[in-house]
């Protein structure tokens, strides 16, 4: 992969991107919605909002280059009053029916 891709994401959900110089994305960059670029062996990191809908699906389409990919999350028809998820091994509980989806990919050299 070249450097200085650029990079684009639009859709629902108020979908935004991050690009980490690792996997973990430890320098905590902040997420953007704006057009940047991305370079060889580099992260990218990506999140939106799921629709408080029952049924309903929001979805967001990530641009690299030339290259272009859908992303959708679906409202599940349970409601949650929470949920429980792992973080480094201590859980941890979070309230309401919407919930922020994140996803990290490795881009190839």
């Amino acid at each position: 992969m070249d450097n200085n891709i650029e990079t684009e994401i639009s859709g629902d959900g108020t979908p935004a991107y991050r690009i980490c110089p690792d996997g973990t994305c430890s320098t905590a960059p902040s997420y953007i919605t704006a057009t940047s670029t991305i370079d060889n062996n580099e992260y990218l990191q990506l999140r939106m909002t799921s629709n408080a809908t029952p049924t309903s699906t929001n979805s967001a389409t990530m641009t690299i280059g030339s290259f272009s990919d859908i992303w959708s999350i679906l409202t599940s028809i349970f409601e949650m009053d929470y949920m429980e998820y792992a973080t480094d091994g201590a859980a941890q509980t979070a309230y309401g029916t919407s919930a922020t989806a994140y996803t990290s990919q490795t881009l190839p050299a």
